[in-house]
């Protein structure tokens, strides 16, 4: 994905990675957020600004970082709608079709880089695609599972 958007976006023809990223990412849907108390916000990892399904963070941190002030400038809690419901519930369905089926998730990350374009997916990771988007990302998905984790996330 790197490659391709640096190559078709930027238009790089020669670059060269030095050194590639390595860890382990928190892959967990608790809600780091609600531990956050009044005018005592947690951020970063322990405030649930870690995208659960990816692992992604800088770009959301930075935003979190602007609301937070934007929320203090304006006399609200510093952590007002800083946690998107909409992509919570997607990080959550994508979990939990990791958990039951781990082996796959190689070729579920796969699949969405190649169905998708770099600018769709970067945004999607910083949580702000549209709905036409995000139908567009989750179609190129296998239904059975994620619909399967859709219908124990309702029966909850």
């Amino acid at each position: 994905m790197l490659q391709r958007y640096m190559e078709e976006i930027l238009g790089l023809k020669q670059f060269e990675v030095t050194e590639t990223e390595k860890g382990i990412v928190p892959m967990t849907d608790f809600p780091f957020e609600q531990y956050s108390v009044g005018n005592h916000l947690r951020i970063g990892t322990g405030g649930g600004w870690v995208k659960p399904s990816s692992g992604y963070s800088f770009k959301n941190c930075e935003k979190n970082a602007q609301k937070v002030v934007q929320n203090l400038k304006s006399g609200k809690s510093p952590g007002n709608g800083i946690i998107s419901p909409k992509f919570r519930l997607y990080d959550a369905l994508f979990l939990d079709v990791l958990y039951r089926n781990n082996h796959d998730g190689p070729a579920l990350f796969h699949t969405m880089y190649q169905k998708n374009t770099p600018p769709t997916i970067l945004a999607f990771l910083d949580d702000e695609t549209t709905f036409a988007e995000d139908f567009h990302i989750i179609n190129g998905f296998p239904k059975r599972p994620f619909l399967g984790a859709l219908m124990r996330r309702l029966s909850r």
